[in-house]
């Protein structure tokens, strides 16, 4: 039979332009698609995947807390019964500006340009003997998954703790409901670096301020001053086994918008 494709958006993922061109363009070159768009969850993902029993899924991520979900999501996928023979790959923007990332998600990492991918993919599924092996499915170290599950358990308690240091300390302009949004945004980023087990990707986090800030903008002495607010109430609030396995993620936050210029924001 012809090979059949799965695309989504990983679970969280709202940018579907380049994972929706592409489809289009393995359409066009003939392939058997069927798009699933943006924000697929893991179990609805599996539910459709053992329904049509593709060839390959293609999954799609441009944000670094949407890559997170990603790698869950393929790890999940991968360890389903019945898709030992399921080939994975995987794109988007934040891989391009995050390389590190990639090397984490057991799939096969696709080319940003459309048509490069859709030539690689094509490849891919080709009937020889030479399909590539997909990487190991490996999961996070058990401190990481220790300080993940806190800082998600904590949230409510860390979120209290910064708004209330906020209110006082942050630039008048900026009301509850921004420092609200920029914190869950803040606490987004960190925790998405620490299921790559990556505080380096944080270093980026001007890159990724899209993702970090509220859309009226942000001034970057702000995030900085956010950034050690969350560190503070990090130390206040977790225990410190997980503290101490979240502060080079929090450092690396911190230090990307404190030593970086003003003027690189706008």
């Amino acid at each position: 039979r012809e090979s059949h494709i799965v695309a989504a958006c990983a679970p969280g993922e709202y940018h579907e332009m380049g994972i929706l061109t592409l489809a289009l363009f393995l359409r066009r070159r003939g392939f058997s698609l069927t798009y699933l768009g943006q924000n697929i969850g893991a179990s609805q993902l599996e539910e459709v995947l053992s329904k049509v029993r593709p060839d390959l899924l293609l999954l799609s991520a441009s944000t670094l807390p949407s890559a997170a979900e990603l790698l869950e999501a393929a790890r999940y996928v991968r360890t389903q019964p019945g898709n030992d023979r399921l080939l994975v790959a995987f794109g988007g923007r934040v891989f391009g500006l995050l390389p590190m990332l990639a090397a984490h998600v057991p799939a096969i990492h696709i080319a940003s340009n459309a048509r490069e991918a859709g030539q690689q993919i094509a490849h891919l599924l080709a009937d020889a003997p030479s399909r590539p092996a997909l990487p190991p499915v490996t999961l996070p170290s058990l401190a990481a998954q220790e300080a993940l599950g806190l800082m998600r358990q904590y949230r409510p308690e860390l979120t209290a703790l910064v708004l209330r240091a906020a209110t006082a300390a942050v630039d008048e302009r900026c009301d509850c409901a921004c420092i609200l949004t920029t914190t869950a945004e803040l606490l987004n980023l960190i925790e998405a670096a620490l299921v790559f087990e990556e505080p380096a990707a944080l270093e980026h986090a001007l890159d990724l301020r899209w993702d970090a800030m509220p859309p009226s903008g942000s001034p970057l002495r702000w995030l900085a001053q956010h950034a050690a607010l969350i560190r503070d109430a990090c130390s206040s609030a977790l225990p410190v086994s997980a503290f101490r396995q979240v502060s080079p993620h929090l450092d690396a936050l911190w230090h990307a918008f404190a030593e970086a210029p003003e003027s690189q924001v706008s």
